[in-house]
C-alpha cells in the first residue's frame, strides 16, 4: 500500500456506486481519509464493509448531489470537522436504457439530466459507458470488452488529485 494521499482527505460524490466505489476504495488504499456521498444506506454499508480495515478513514453523507444547498451545506460541515477538503470527485451518475429518448417520460429524463449534468456542475471526470453490473443489465447487447472497469478510471482520478498533476486544473478530461 502507498501512503501518497496519507493526512489528506477526499470527497468522492456519489461514492456507492459502480465508479465511485473504486475511486473511494483507491483514496483510501493510498492513505487517504475519504468522505462519500451517497442514497442508498445499505451500499454505503457495503462500502464500509469492503473497506475493512481502511473503514475507520471512511465518512458517509446521505445527500441529494443534484442540491446545491445540500451540496454546499455538506461541504461546510466536512470543512467544519476535518478543517480541510485536498480532493473531490464527482461520481455521480446514471442511464435508463431502453426507451427511445422522445419515448422517455419526462420525469426520468429530468433525473437523468440531474444526475448527469447538474451533479457535475454543483461539484465533476467525464467517463464514457463504465463496466459497471447496471450497466451491463441495461445494455446487455453490447460489447463489454470496450467499456472502461471503474479501477481503470479511479487510477485516473488518483493521478489527476496528486502533485504530479498539479499543472491540470479547470479541464475536461475524457475518459
Amino acid at each position: 500500500m502507498s501512503e501518497r494521499y496519507s493526512g489528506q482527505l477526499a470527497l468522492v460524490a456519489g461514492g456507492t456506486g459502480g465508479l465511485g466505489r473504486a475511486v473511494a476504495l483507491a483514496f483510501l488504499e493510498e492513505g487517504a481519509t475519504v468522505v462519500v456521498t451517497y442514497r442508498n444506506p445499505n451500499e454505503f454499508e457495503a462500502l464500509r464493509d469492503a473497506a475493512a480495515d481502511h473503514a475507520p478513514r471512511l465518512e458517509g453523507h446521505c445527500v441529494d448531489v443534484t442540491n446545491d444547498s445540500a451540496v454546499h451545506q455538506m461541504i461546510s460541515s466536512i470543512i467544519a470537522k476535518h478543517g480541510r477538503l485536498d480532493a473531490m470527485t464527482n461520481s455521480v451518475g446514471g442511464y435508463a436504457a431502453g426507451l427511445k429518448l422522445w419515448e422517455t417520460d419526462p420525469k426520468v429524463f429530468d433525473q437523468m439530466f440531474a444526475l448527469n449534468f447538474y451533479s457535475g456542475y454543483v461539484l465533476s471526470i467525464l467517463p464514457s459507458i463504465i463496466d459497471t453490473e447496471a450497466n451491463r443489465k441495461a445494455m446487455p447487447q453490447s460489447d463489454f470488452s470496450k467499456w472502461p472497469k471503474p479501477q481503470d478510471i479511479a487510477s485516473v482520478i488518483l493521478f489527476l488529485c496528486s502533485d504530479d498533476a498539479k499543472l491540470v486544473h479547470g479541464a475536461s478530461v475524457r475518459v
